[in-house]
C-alpha cells in the first residue's frame, strides 16, 4: 500500500483506505539473503518492469506497466502538429522583417504541405501580396477568413479582411 499521507505511520488507528494512492497484491518468492532491504528495477521491456523490494530471504515484484508505444506515438504526432507552425512562423519572420520574400515562400509552402490552417494560409497571401502578386494573394486571404470561422484563435481577422478589400482593389 502507497499512501496519499505522508505523515502516516504503519497500520495504526490512523490508517483509512480512502488514503489509498495504489495498492498492489504481490506473493513473495525466494531471494539470496539481504540484510538491508533493496529496491531494484528488473525485467525491463518498452512497456514494462518489475520492481523488487528484497529484505531477508524475501523478494516482492511489483509490475510497473506503461502504454509506451501509445505514449511515443502521441509525442510524435504533437511534435509534427507544431512542426507546421514553426515554418509558418520562420516565413512570417521573413514577410515582417523584409528579408526574404522567396524564402518566406519556401518556408510556408513547406507549412502548408504539413497542414493547412488559417494562419498559414494568409502567412502565403501576404507574401504573394509583398511581391505585388495581388491576384494570386487574393484567394489566400478569402481561404484563410473561411477557416478561420471555422476554428479557434482567429486573431487576425480584421487583418485579413482589410487584406481582402485591399487587394481586391490591387488586383
Amino acid at each position: 500500500i502507497v499512501s496519499k499521507r505522508a505523515d502516516q505511520a504503519g497500520t495504526g488507528t490512523e490508517y483509512k483506505v480512502e488514503d489509498d494512492l495504489l495498492r498492489v497484491q504481490v506473493r513473495p518468492t525466494a531471494a539470496p539473503f539481504r540484510e538491508r532491504m533493496t529496491f531494484l528495477f528488473s525485467d525491463f521491456t518498452d512497456d514494462r518492469a518489475n520492481l523488487d523490494l528484497e529484505w531477508e530471504k524475501l523478494r516482492l515484484s511489483i509490475p510497473i506497466v506503461a502504454d509506451t508505444s501509445k505514449q511515443v506515438l502521441s509525442s510524435i504526432t504533437k511534435t509534427l502538429d507544431e512542426v507546421w507552425r514553426q515554418y509558418a512562423n520562420a516565413a512570417r519572420y521573413m514577410l515582417e522583417s523584409k528579408k526574404d520574400y522567396d524564402a518566406g515562400l519556401k518556408y510556408v509552402d513547406q507549412s502548408l504541405a504539413i497542414k493547412e490552417d488559417w494562419y498559414n494560409v494568409f502567412i502565403k497571401g501576404q507574401l504573394l501580396a509583398a511581391k505585388g502578386n495581388y491576384k494570386e494573394a487574393y484567394p489566400f486571404a478569402q481561404k484563410a477568413l473561411d477557416l478561420g470561422h471555422k476554428g479557434p484563435n482567429f486573431f487576425l481577422e480584421e487583418d485579413v479582411k482589410k487584406a481582402l478589400v485591399a487587394w481586391k482593389k490591387k488586383g
